[in-house]
């Protein structure tokens, strides 16, 4: 009786083994159909939270189920601190007179609207795109014109470079054919200036996919040949917003400096009308210079030093250079913000010390909280922001810093409005 009871055991373990084996490999052959048929997002739109398919796109879901808190463990992408300057005009017209030339879409205006930015070449190619040019971005008034070289460009290559360009907050500081994860916690740079087939604005994965299907579905592509060899140009619809002219005069560079510096483009333009009124030739009493006011002993020689890694200070032509005077004045923002004033926690507190060091300098603002830097910045680590706006609103020794506070302040918020941040 024992032997069979044994043996009936045996049984019975040996067959509720192969169901588990059996069960495992399938569920094995599940995975690997998964893996090698992963869906492609391009022509589905979606893929499961979690899953990553073959562009890198990790955790896409619908944008109707979609809110913007849905990815806060997104690891922060990389700062490149690429500077990033315009094509020269030469370089430009050479570009646009080949779309232009060659393209069934002519551009609209282009010899009268001249573009503002930029080329990507600079910027190194991932293992995966490499010998692939990087595409080349002209932004218009009225459109994006991307420009491929056909040479080596797979379709699921365009297609990863547009939908990047789509959601990228900083589409001119990054590698439009990489195939690391497309980030788009962040606003996309172009968010409400490129609206999608139903002329809503693009926001996640699913609408730019969705609309560059549409893009290279419809006559907005076109291939271009001439002595310089075979191009794909996909022009995109820029809406035009009716901004004030300062800001449409100098967005591309305040995105661009503020985006490198970290600091909001809202404070640049705010600091810029405050100490200018956005004259580029102007000077004060203390010979203070240009659009944002600089001072080639002081910030000047402080940009030069720990941004440019250079001795001396910026001349008069350097700072009555627009370009030139919004890099370094952002970058000096940056400086107080981010290296001067780093041990301030409350980035609100950060703020509007940043402000008030701007004009008053930066020694001045920390006595009003300590004898020492460092006696300062633990005592204003205890105080709320109102406490450290009230401090510097009505105990700071100058009475044009403090108004100057105020200025800022009601300027960043209005801006904060035009550009819809």
């Amino acid at each position: 009786m024992k032997n069979s009871l044994s043996w009936f055991s045996a049984v019975f373990a040996s067959l509720l083994l192969l169901l588990v084996a059996g069960g495992a490999f399938s569920g094995f052959q599940e995975w690997m159909k998964y893996r090698v048929k992963a869906p492609d997002p391009l022509s589905q739109g979606t893929l499961a939270l979690g899953g990553i398919d073959s562009m890198g796109i990790r955790g896409i879901v619908s944008s109707e189920s979609m809110g913007p808190n849905e990815f806060d463990q997104e690891t922060k992408p990389v700062n490149l601190l690429t500077e990033t300057s315009a094509l020269s005009l030469t370089e430009v017209t050479q570009v646009s007179n080949r779309t232009k030339r060659e393209s069934q879409n002519t551009l609209s205006d282009a010899t009268s609207d001249r573009p503002v930015e930029i080329e990507t070449s600079g910027l190194k190619a991932s293992p995966q795109a490499e010998g692939v040019s990087p595409p080349t971005v002209i932004v218009y008034d009225d459109e994006l014109v991307v420009e491929f070289a056909a040479s080596g460009l797979s379709n699921q290559m365009l297609k990863r470079a547009l939908s990047r360009l789509l959601l990228s907050d900083a589409p001119f500081t990054e590698n439009l054919l990489s195939t690391d994860t497309i980030r788009f916690r962040k606003r996309p740079y172009f968010y409400k200036r490129v609206l999608d087939q139903s002329q809503k604005p693009i926001r996640y994965p699913a609408n730019a996919f969705e609309y560059v299907d549409y893009l290279l579905a419809s006559d907005h592509i076109n291939k271009v040949t001439d002595e310089e060899g075979e191009f794909l140009v996909v022009h995109i619809p820029l809406v035009s917003r009716d901004y004030p002219q300062p800001v449409q005069r100098y967005q591309q560079w305040v995105e661009t400096y503020a985006k490198q510096f970290e600091i909001e483009p809202s404070l640049v333009f705010a600091v810029m009308e405050t100490e200018s009124g956005f004259k580029p030739d102007a000077v004060s009493r203390s010979q203070a210079l240009g659009l944002m006011q600089l001072k080639p002993h002081t910030a000047g020689k402080d940009v030069y030093k720990h941004i440019d890694f250079k001795q001396g200070m910026p001349n008069k032509t350097d700072l009555f250079d627009e370009q030139n005077n919004i890099r370094m004045g952002t970058a000096y923002l940056g400086l107080l913000n981010n290296d001067y004033l780093s041990g301030v926690r409350n980035p609100e507190n950060k703020e509007l010390l940043t402000i008030a060091s701007y004009n008053g300098g930066l020694s001045t603002v920390l006595k009003l909280f300590g004898e020492t830097s460092q006696s300062a910045i633990q005592r204003i680590n205890r105080l709320h922001p109102r406490q450290v706006y009230r401090k510097l609103r009505f105990e700071h020794d100058s009475d044009e810093t403090r108004r100057y506070l105020d200025k800022v302040l009601r300027a960043k918020s209005k801006y904060e409005q035009i550009l819809d941040v």
